[in-house]
């Protein structure tokens, strides 16, 4: 409504057409708010209308945005995971049935016929885990852990191959730990490789180009760059070392002779110190720094040297040369997927050559050194393909780089597929007859390793011939086995039986019989992979062969899938229904802030509709009485 002030008496013509108009446009800009926000259905048309409010409102509008897309990342996780779930049902089912099969064929005879029908039924069961295995939604493959978008099992010289990376795809879903939602090809289908962790610890000796990131240091937490004082005396000097930029042992060498020329240089296993006679040399720290307590070098050198400093302890990494292992290396056998290598490694320089070397190979063979720094890993990573490497001429190259997977250490435990060697407790457990038709008997009881076995023999053989015996016993001198050698000259077969109904001749591979001097026996510790789609191939050739007791080892075996399967699918279902909890818990927390957020951005229609009808009579009446007001003169005032 259009006013003036009390506080004028008197006041131009021109103020208070001022006061009118303003009065007016304040109206109409009330009335076109009105107006706009009955339209928009918004309160705020711009920041400006309520500072307060439009902070509150962008918090707002990032809080939901990004609960938003979480719960779209929640909604996906929630269907991708029921689809695993269904997906490792299928997998129990089919192993169950498998299962069956395989427990029809204990203790009942085999009928040929119907073996090979159930074997023909096996490998279809095969052949739909591999097909669940490579099971995708929407483009993402289900069981390859963070490697979804390639196919994980792809089929390799008669094997499968996983091509799978982690253990599962994460994606941001809003909760405080990390939830894959996808799963490992061996989380659920077994191991997906198998390993043969060496059993030697190379123990690399230090050279001067080994990165200072690779020697675990004399206090054997790593070696930290930094600054170090030498103090010499006669006469008592001081100089300061700054090693804080060296990046191998070539750059602390080249600063310390820089620094005190002739006194420090490098040995087998670290730093040497050579102080002249009647001289002390004091290396201390400067500042917080371990440079020298790394270095094996901390504290007070009195001459005559020279002196050990302390071990440096290189770990082996790919970069590590063969000359600092100090062995020479030749040829050796590599057998998997059906093919046999025998690999010359002479020409390699370092680790990594080997590595190489071996993987070019392309037998489904992985080389990688160990965590923990010291020895090397073999990997088997074909399923339904077993892996051997030995020796090749009698030589000793896999041995001396511990990578045999038939060695004297070498468990019997792991023999025939993890099913071990049954030797039995006071009695003999197999007869060997030599050449010339004497023989003896072996006790195998207490024996735990292939050594134990190569000792008990030689040991056997020597209590019944007298030392030394006629017969030699050792690892096979190409690929693995134990080898018998007769030294009778006799002309009959060299054979070895069983004894006392024992099954560890066949389990050890040596029930054979030769008409040579030489018996080499099968390599029973052949490294598998532990999985379900090797459980049932090695069924398949089970039943085909008529082989009860693998059959009955791989009955167990597939028992472990089923239980394996069943943990994997607890895991998911548990995965499952955080997912479903956050979806419902976000959905609540949403609805709570879009209240919130409506009562600070939506316009209460009530409110506006009777402002704009106020706003609109205040118009007319702002307008009657301007126009009135301006319409005035002194004539009007006249009687």
């Amino acid at each position: 409504m259009l006013t003036i002030p009390t506080s004028l008496g008197r006041f131009p013509s021109l103020l208070g057409s001022h006061l009118m108009l303003r009065n007016l446009q304040g109206t109409q800009s009330s009335l076109m708010r009105a107006q706009v926000q009955l339209a928009t259905g918004r309160s705020l048309a711009r920041p400006s209308d309520d500072a307060m409010a439009a902070r509150s409102l962008l918090s707002l509008d990032a809080v939901i945005s990004q609960r938003m897309r979480h719960l779209g990342n929640l909604q996906f996780a929630d269907s991708t995971l029921a689809v695993v779930d269904s997906t490792i049902s299928e997998l129990s089912d089919l192993l169950l049935e498998a299962k069956g099969i395989a427990s029809n064929h204990l203790g009942s005879g085999q009928d040929p016929s119907m073996a090979e029908a159930d074997a023909a039924a096996i490998d279809a069961i095969l052949d739909q885990i591999v097909s669940l295995a490579n099971h995708s939604r929407d483009g993402l493959f289900l069981f390859g852990g963070s490697a979804t978008g390639r196919t994980p099992l792809v089929e390799f010289a008669g094997g499968w191959r996983y091509q799978g990376i982690g253990d599962g795809m994460l994606t941001d879903l809003g909760l405080l730990h990390d939830l894959p939602v996808t799963m490992s090809g061996a989380e659920v289908f077994g191991s997906l490789s198998s390993r043969i962790e060496g059993d030697r610890d190379l123990d690399p000796g230090v050279e001067s180009n080994v990165l200072l990131e690779d020697l675990r240091g004399a206090r054997g937490l790593g070696v930290q760059p930094g600054i170090l004082t030498i103090v010499t005396t006669p006469p008592g000097s001081q100089v300061t070392v700054d090693l804080s930029s060296a990046v191998d042992l070539d750059d602390v060498l080249a600063s310390l002779e820089n620094a005190v020329p002739g006194v420090f240089s490098l040995g087998d296993r670290g730093l040497v110190v050579d102080v002249p006679e009647n001289v002390t040399i004091e290396v201390a720290e400067l500042g917080d720094t371990t440079m020298a307590a790394d270095l094996g070098i901390l504290g007070s050198w009195a001459g005559p040297g020279p002196l050990a400093g302390g071990g440096l302890d290189a770990r082996l990494t790919e970069r590590t040369s063969i000359a600092s292992l100090g062995v020479n290396l030749g040829t050796i056998r590599l057998e998997n997927i059906g093919q046999v290598h025998d690999l010359d490694l002479s020409g390699a320089q370092n680790v990594g050559d080997i590595v190489r070397m071996i993987e070019d190979l392309d037998i489904g063979i992985r080389v990688e050194v160990s965590e923990s720094g010291d020895r090397l890993e073999i990997h088997n990573e074909v399923s339904g393909s077993d892996m051997s490497i030995g020796e090749f001429a009698g030589g000793s190259t896999a041995t001396l780089l511990g990578i045999r997977s038939m060695g004297r250490s070498t468990s019997l435990s792991v023999f025939n597929s993890g099913a071990g060697v049954d030797v039995l407790e006071g009695s003999s457990d197999l007869r060997i007859t030599l050449r010339d038709g004497s023989g003896f008997e072996v006790d195998l009881a207490g024996t735990t390793s292939v050594g134990d076995v190569l000792d008990a023999i030689t040991s056997a053989a020597a209590a019944a011939f007298g030392d030394p015996p006629p017969l030699s016993v050792r690892l096979a001198a190409t690929g693995n086995g134990i080898q018998l050698v007769d030294a009778t000259g006799g002309t009959g077969p060299l054979q070895v039986e069983s004894a006392n109904g024992s099954l560890a001749a066949e389990q050890l591979g040596l029930l054979a019989s030769v008409d040579g001097s030489t018996l080499t026996g099968s390599d029973r510790a052949r490294v598998e992979v532990e999985s379900v789609f090797t459980h049932l191939s090695d069924l398949r050739t089970a039943l085909l062969e008529g082989e009860e007791g693998v059959i009955g080892r791989l009955v167990e075996s597939i028992q472990q899938d089923i239980d394996r399967a069943a943990s994997a699918r607890a895991r998911a279902g548990h995965r499952s229904r955080m997912v479903a909890d956050a979806v419902s818990r976000f959905e609540s927390r949403n609805i709570t802030d879009e209240t919130i957020r409506s009562q600070l951005r939506d316009v209460d229609y009530t409110d506006a509709s009777m402002r704009f009808a106020t706003l609109q009579q205040q118009l007319q009446a702002s307008l009657a009485t301007t126009a009135r007001i301006s319409s005035l003169s002194l004539m009007d005032f006249l009687g």
